[in-house]
């Protein structure tokens, strides 16, 4: 029987920003379904940012958080310049150490959106 992927998303482009909107429960296999639906439609893009802003219903098992330092590896090599996670320092500091096991990819956590769009966009215009 092959494992069941869990957790569900809403994917959008704003110009070179990939929002990423998760929700429900994920588990390994629901990151990696993620991963290769990102990597499906990156729609030749050189340079673009992974703007994760997942609900406040929203869960990740550690088993999920390894396979999400692996994807941000993968989705460095494929042109992305920097993920932003819209969640509280807390879990963002598990997922940015994860990370750094996998890719040097800038990997920035808080809670303030707008701040963090703003980040997005620098970074993109400091990479042209």
């Amino acid at each position: 029987m092959q494992p069941q992927a869990h957790g569900d998303y809403t994917l959008e482009w704003q110009g070179e920003v990939l929002h990423s909107l998760p929700r429900g429960n994920f588990n390994e296999y629901g990151i990696i379904e993620l991963k290769h639906v990102v990597l499906n439609n990156l729609a030749g893009r050189k340079k673009w940012v992974l703007f994760e802003r997942p609900t406040n219903k929203a869960g990740i098992i550690p088993e999920a958080i390894q396979e999400l330092g692996k994807a941000y590896a993968e989705y460095q090599q494929h042109g992305c310049i920097l993920v932003i996670l819209e969640v509280p320092a807390m879990f963002g500091n598990a997922i940015k150490a994860e990370a750094a096991k996998h890719t040097n990819l800038p990997v920035i956590c808080g809670t303030d959106a707008k701040a963090l769009a703003q980040i997005a966009q620098d970074a993109l215009n400091q990479h042209t």
